[in-house]
């Protein structure tokens, strides 16, 4: 394997290229295939994708990183991009639902989680087609949906990817895994091609509650610190670059689909813990 190439990111003298790229190496000492759910970090390193997860730290990456330097890169990825919380109101008063200009407000932000915006050419796609990534990957996979951007009447680039599973679905956590695994490569792959700021995953497991009226959105309100996090991320970050010869700089190589599945075993168990399953909703 290659060293990495351009820039690396250092954060509090930490590099977590680096750190990255030794996770990619400890693979090829590894003697048998990997558990899906037990090492889901290592193996979407292996294909250049590290998966931060600031809330939860599996014992599998601390030869690499020490949990401050995990929770100090999540942090940091979070200020470079402007990922913040919303500022929304935490204590509702009387009446605050009978101002109609907050109300539809609401109601459009909410619909724009479908990210369907015909004005300016994005459609989210639920699709049943192999995808031109998909073919490039010589693989027969396929997301779930698709939020792509049109120019005339030609499909022109891909801004985001999904798999959607539902709630009886939540326990089989190799499967969660395995989808999470598709997002992540499709997405990459639509970076390196496209020379994108970012391309948005979308990974669902289980119920989406919609409220179907005005006096429902009063339940909602919890959630929408989140909506309105990923549609700020969505608008802000998941653009062409300005700079495309600094991303094309920051290339990592992905492994082809048939080798990236050898270093995967196919053995399931509801045993195993998920590092992706920590509240129940």
């Amino acid at each position: 394997m290659d060293p990495p190439r351009g820039e690396h990111l250092v954060i509090n003298g930490f590099d977590i290229t680096d750190a990255t790229y030794r996770m990619k190496l400890a693979l090829k000492n590894q003697p048998w295939k990997l558990s899906l759910e037990d090492y889901l970090h290592q193996i979407l390193a292996s294909t250049s994708v590290l998966l931060l997860t600031p809330c939860a730290f599996s014992d599998k990456i601390q030869s690499f990183f020490e949990q401050e330097n995990w929770t100090a890169a999540s942090a940091a990825i979070e200020n470079i991009y402007k990922i913040q919380q919303p500022c929304l109101p935490m204590t509702l008063q009387p009446g605050f639902f009978r101002s109609l200009s907050f109300a539809h407000a609401l109601l459009i932000h909410f619909s724009r989680i479908c990210f369907d915006e015909p004005d300016q050419g994005v459609y989210l796609r639920w699709t049943n087609e192999i995808t031109l990534e998909a073919k490039q990957l010589s693989c027969n996979m396929r997301p779930d949906l698709t939020i792509t951007k049109t120019v005339g009447l030609k499909w022109a680039k891909s801004l985001g990817y999904g798999e959607a599973k539902p709630a009886a679905r939540e326990t089989d956590h190799y499967l969660v895994c395995q989808d999470l695994i598709k997002v992540a490569l499709f997405c990459k792959h639509s970076l390196d091609e496209q020379l994108m700021d970012g391309v948005l995953g979308i990974h669902i497991v289980g119920q989406i509650k919609v409220p179907d009226s005005i006096k429902g959105l009063s339940g909602f309100i919890p959630e929408l610190p989140s909506i309105l996090k990923v549609l700020g991320v969505f608008d802000s970050v998941c653009v062409c670059s300005l700079t495309p010869d600094v991303i094309a700089r920051r290339r990592a190589p992905t492994l082809p689909s048939k080798t990236f599945q050898h270093i995967i075993s196919e053995s399931k168990s509801r045993k195993r813990s998920c590092h992706l399953r920590r509240r129940r909703t």
